[in-house]
């Protein structure tokens, strides 16, 4: 009988490791990964941090429509487990420009912060990008 073997693989290209301290900085630096799809298509993506915020990488989660896309909980799991992250930030975009986060928007952070609480790690932020402003679960107190 043949069964298949599971491979667990972390690849580095970069050894630095930036920094933030606030949503503003997370928006800046997660723009570019919605750059020429931000007002067109909703993209889910992880930030996924160490102990101390620094950056390990982004991971892009799900490319979808116009007003929503697929975010499997079991394969955010898995990315934190795989990079070895001890902190994350969600992000994705609204194409329509309306930064107000809808409740199937509410309810997928609060899955996966329970997901995150059995983890032991750090949901940090969800934040929601348009071409013009973002929007911080954090800084707005829904976090």
């Amino acid at each position: 009988m043949k069964i298949n073997e599971v491979e667990i693989v972390y690849k580095r290209k970069n050894s630095a490791k930036p920094k933030f301290n606030s949503s503003k900085q997370a928006y800046k630096i997660l723009y570019p990964f919605f750059e020429g799809i931000i007002d067109h298509k909703e993209s889910f993506k992880i930030l996924l941090c160490d102990n101390s915020n620094r950056i390990l990488g982004v991971h892009h989660l799900s490319e979808g429509g116009l007003t929503s896309t697929v975010v499997d909980i079991r394969i955010i799991a898995q990315s934190i487990i795989l990079s070895n992250a001890k902190s994350v930030i969600l992000a994705h975009n609204h194409p329509s420009g309306n930064l107000k986060p809808s409740e199937q928007d509410k309810n997928v952070t609060n899955k996966i912060k329970s997901m995150c609480n059995l983890l032991e790690v750090n949901l940090l932020d969800h934040i929601i990008l348009t071409s013009e402003n973002h929007f911080s679960f954090l800084d707005e107190g829904i976090l």
